[in-house]
């Protein structure tokens, strides 16, 4: 590589930061994220193609979550399969699981979400997930303030046709 390095003059601080090891939460094991939630691999005895998910959460204003799933065939390598993660339709930006968290710094103060877990269209559309009959869903909580993280209770998951 060459090139002519310039002087400029300092403005406001950037701050770059390398991580050494990463691993996306949507590889099959030993991700980086450091509180997650997952729940075991669920069988089913009738396939399903479609996965709702309800949890009531207390989200602070440091914080935020995502949702992620993998599906397949009982007993099917579920180490083997890659997460993907929940994006709502029609959500302008993917930086989140969901459209409109609501954030609380107030302990206590819970709002149900609900995630209709399915493949989209081209036209953001839901359209059912190949037919499955073994299921698995994470949430990664992601937080600037270690004090401050998600709270979630009443969790259901519900995979049906």
């Amino acid at each position: 590589m060459s090139g002519t390095l310039v002087s400029a003059p300092a403005g406001d601080n950037i701050f770059i930061y390398q991580y050494d090891d990463f691993t996306e939460e949507s590889t099959f094991t030993e991700a980086s994220g450091e509180s997650k939630l997952i729940i075991r691999q669920i069988n089913l005895r009738n396939p399903a193609s479609q996965i709702k998910m309800i949890v009531e959460a207390c989200v602070p204003s440091a914080a935020d979550f995502d949702v992620y799933y993998k599906t397949g065939a009982v007993g099917s390598d579920f180490n083997a399969i890659v997460w993907k993660r929940f994006i709502a339709p029609n959500q302008p930006s993917q930086t989140s699981s969901y459209t409109n968290v609501v954030k609380s710094d107030v302990r206590g103060v819970f709002t149900d979400y609900e995630f209709n877990i399915s493949n989209f269209d081209s036209l953001s559309n839901p359209v059912d997930i190949t037919p499955f009959t073994a299921f698995q869903v994470k949430i990664v909580i992601r937080t600037s303030n270690a004090a401050r993280v998600p709270q979630f209770r009443n969790l259901r998951v519900i995979a049906h046709a």
